[in-house]
This record gives C-alpha cells, structure tokens and sequence, in this order.
C-alpha cells in the first residue's frame, strides 16, 4: 500500500476521489497526437507549471507573513492543489502536497504539523531543490542507474531533511516495509538515503560525513546504494 492509500484509508469517502484525481491516480481522458500538436501541449503544459508555481509560492509567502498556518490557510492550500491536478506532480505543489493533506487528515493542524508545515514553506519560498537531489559542495555520487530497492531484511541509513515526512516517519514507512534503520554507515550498510532538502554546508556536518562514509565504502566494494529521496519514495 502507498502513501496516498494508506492517507486516504482515514479520509471521508466524497474527498477520496478528489484527491485521487489531484495525485494523477486519475486523469482527464487524453486525445492522440502528432508531433506538431504535442509540441503545442507541452509548450502548454510548461505555461501552465510556471503560472502554478508563481502562484502557489505567492500563495506561501502570503501565509509565512504573519509567521502562522492556520486551518482555513491549509485547507484552501490543499482546495487549490485538488483543484490543478497538474501542480502536484511539479514543485513546488509535490512537496507541500503529502505534508498538508497528512496534516488535514483530521480537518485541523496541531502545534507540531503547523511548526512542520511553516518549515516547508520557508524551504519552498527559499527556492526549488536540486533536481539531482540535495545542494552540497560537491556533486553526490548518486547510484546510476538507480537500483531497485528491496525492502526486507534491508538496512537503510537516512541522512538529511525529507519531502516524505519528518525522520520518524521516513523511518516508520520503511520499517513496515521489512527494512531497518542504522544510524550510520557501515558494511553492513545497503542504503544510503538522502533527503531532497540540503544545504551548501553538508560536506562539514554530519550529513555530509555520512555521504563521504558511503563512498569510502562502495569504493572498497561494499554493496551500498546511494540513492536520492526522489528514487526511494517511488519504491514506497
């Protein structure tokens, strides 16, 4: 079971299919083309993604004004994702998506899923992630290709902020799963997760030593994967 299925599990049924629909579970009927026209539908749909971004962001810099997220602000962030499906799948709409409706689960935000909402969306207005994944100095060795996960038996070490929750429950989705959670690398080591959002400074934290670690293992042989939260969540 994924993580929309697991939230919509405790979501009343007339929002099912909303939501369903907002996370791409469902989409519009779609005609063929040839090249011409879907040239013009992805100039379209580009046109489309920037106006969503500009408008959510201004969105999240109207709330971060007074410093708070209150119910009727997180509700009408989450009307207007279901209401343009295409701005889940893009930033910044994928990052605030999951947060928010985990967060609406029961119709209101309390002090820890508000601290955590207000968290995002200063991370949001400071600028998209890296598309390769977290900024550091230095580029991350990323595994490529990506490999399959395997969940069972598996030990996960996760370092770094996360799109997919707080650690807890990065650590909690992969538990369920079979796997289990190191709190640093070692041979014994299969994976090595890193969360989308980074800073300039990894290479002088923990984080980044955790990452040098990994590559000081894989280059003596070690069997561990370094892979970026966006590959890992598409295994959930």
């Amino acid at each position: 079971m994924g993580w929309l299925d697991e939230l919509l599990a405790s979501v009343p049924p007339e929002r099912k299919a909303a939501l369903r629909r907002a996370a791409g579970r469902e989409r519009p009927n779609s005609v063929e083309a040839g090249p011409v026209n879907m040239g013009r539908a992805a100039a379209a749909h580009r046109r489309i993604a920037t106006r969503n971004m500009d408008e959510l962001l201004g969105m999240c810099r109207m709330i971060l004004a007074d410093g708070a997220v209150e119910d009727t602000e997180a509700k009408f962030l989450l009307d207007w994702v279901e209401s343009n499906f295409q701005a889940v799948q893009e930033w910044p709409g994928n990052v605030l998506y999951q947060r928010i409706i985990s967060a609406m689960v029961d119709g209101k935000i309390d002090p820890d899923e508000e601290s955590e909402l207000l968290d995002v969306l200063h991370k949001i207005v400071g600028g998209p992630p890296s598309l390769d994944g977290p900024r550091v100095s230095g580029a991350i060795p990323f595994d490529d290709p990506a490999p399959t996960i395997v969940f069972p038996d598996r030990a996960f070490v996760l370092t770094g902020q996360f799109v997919y929750g707080t650690r807890k429950v990065v650590s909690a989705a992969i538990e369920d799963r079979g796997g289990t959670i190191a709190s640093g690398c070692s041979s014994k080591t299969h994976y090595l997760v890193i969360g989308t959002f980074g800073s300039e400074e990894w290479l002088h934290s923990t984080h980044g030593r955790k990452i040098l670690k990994a590559v000081e293992l894989k280059k003596k042989g070690k069997p561990i994967a370094i892979v970026a939260e966006q590959h890992w969540a598409t295994q959930i």
